[in-house]
């Protein structure tokens, strides 16, 4: 194989966005905390085709070391991997570095997401969401 499959860059990138909007708060009206997965706002599209470039230079990089048997988790590599990169990336205290991938590859892969730099999401006033 020379690469991630259209189905699995999909699932990475799917599995990104949810962890993004489950994992990113806002304060509403009266200034209560809620996640951005509430239904409420869509994505705009700078911000969708944002994670779709930043999913696709991750996957096309380290494609082999999330395919590496030994080193991944139990499940799809490719939906854990993208949940991952999200909360790796922007500092969680979760990621690749927790237990579920086994090292080389977690240090790999955490290298890799500390170096793409945290991402801050915000709602607009149009009620989209803001890369």
């Amino acid at each position: 194989m020379t690469g991630a499959s259209p189905k699995q860059h999909e699932a990475f990138l799917r599995a990104y966005t949810a962890c993004a909007l489950w994992s990113t708060h806002y304060a509403n009206e009266v200034w209560n905390e809620l996640p951005l997965d509430d239904g409420v706002h869509g994505t705009s599209p700078a911000t969708a085709l944002q994670f779709k470039v930043d999913c696709r230079a991750f996957v096309d990089v380290h494609w082999e070391t999330i395919e590496d048997g030994s080193c991944r988790p139990d499940g799809d590599p490719y939906e854990q991997a993208g949940h991952d990169f999200w909360l790796n990336r922007n500092g969680h205290g979760a990621g690749f570095w927790d237990g579920d991938w086994a090292a080389p590859g977690a240090d790999i892969l955490d290298e890799a997401s500390a170096a793409a730099g945290p991402v801050d999401l915000y709602v607009g006033g149009d009620k989209f969401i803001y890369h």
